[in-house]
């Protein structure tokens, strides 16, 4: 019998288990046989699967509600990863010659620019044509010009989903993700009570918690699309105006123009990214700051975060 014709593996009652190698096998375990899995990535809850499982994505539609029908589902694959397994997939016409190393050679790209957009932001990219090999149809978006795009969460940045992911890749599943909650819901759950809560109201049997305290997330996170030589901020999610010109100016062949790329809504945090924090930082502790900002950190917090980093 093959894999996916065979039922979910049901766990005999909720667990919720902590992020280590024992997650990794029994998340893969509930994966390889069309099962989803919910984890606390950060302070942002969310639904992992094989998307290439034929049950992933009619249970993904059960849990986020009728809504998601017809809505493409990301994945998360460290970048150079995602190349390796779907070759030439960025279509690079047009593209600014700092993205298109990040789509071409994410690897030199960290070590020129740092980690940059790591675990921070969804990256939606033009996908190429004619080729042989493509991710999940329902992972695919088709704007109404015809371009099609694929968007992805690098999860370099956080060791336990980096080791998930790959443990997946590894055994011929593709990762895929997607906010736990009731798809138009707005603020996504970012709280790890109110995640354990849902998950066991839609009757997901194993939940992931955060390595230690996952933070005070207010929202989303954001989805950055490349398009030509532009860099469009599609959703906001918890970024400020300012996170955007520090992610991006300095890899833009013209600097942002902020009142064309950023959608003005409700800003759900008290203030913008403090500038002094950045004074005499690389580009990894930058990313570092910003990570633990957009966890809800304080600016004693992230202060306290970049002493004890390694990279200080």
């Amino acid at each position: 019998m093959a894999p996916w014709q065979e039922k979910p593996k049901l766990f005999p009652e909720f667990q919720i288990l902590y992020p280590d190698a024992n997650a990794i096998r029994e998340a893969t375990e509930a994966m390889n046989s069309g099962g989803t899995v919910a984890v606390m990535n950060g302070s942002v809850a969310a639904i992992i699967g094989d998307g290439n499982h034929p049950n992933f994505f009619n249970e993904l539609c059960h849990i986020k509600g009728s809504q998601r029908q017809g809505r493409p589902t990301a994945g998360f694959y460290p970048f150079e990863l995602l190349l390796g397994e779907f070759p030439n997939l960025p279509d690079l016409t047009g593209i600014s010659p700092p993205m298109k190393e990040y789509l071409t050679n994410p690897v030199g790209f960290r070590q020129k620019y740092g980690p940059r957009f790591d675990s921070v932001t969804f990256i939606r990219f033009p996908v190429a044509r004619n080729l042989n090999k493509y991710p999940p149809a329902h992972m695919i978006y088709t704007n109404p010009d015809g371009i099609m795009f694929f968007q992805n969460w690098d999860p370099t940045g956080t060791p336990f989903m980096k080791g998930l992911s790959r443990k997946m890749i590894f055994q011929g599943m593709v990762p895929a993700i997607s906010s736990l909650n009731i798809s138009g819901e707005d603020p996504e759950i970012c709280n790890q009570a109110d995640a354990i809560r849902f998950a066991m109201e839609k009757n997901i049997k194993l939940f992931i918690k955060a390595h230690g305290n996952p933070g005070k997330g207010q929202s989303s996170y954001p989805i950055i699309t490349i398009a030509g030589g532009n860099i469009l901020l599609t959703r906001a999610g918890s970024f400020t105006p300012d996170l955007l010109i520090i992610l991006c100016s300095d890899i833009m062949e013209t600097p942002l123009d902020i009142s064309t790329v950023f959608p003005l809504k409700v800003n759900r945090f008290p203030h913008n990214f403090p500038p002094i924090l950045l004074e005499g930082l690389n580009p990894r502790q930058i990313w570092i700051a910003i990570m633990a900002f957009l966890s809800g950190r304080s600016p004693l917090e992230i202060n306290r975060i970049l002493k004890k980093s390694k990279f200080r």
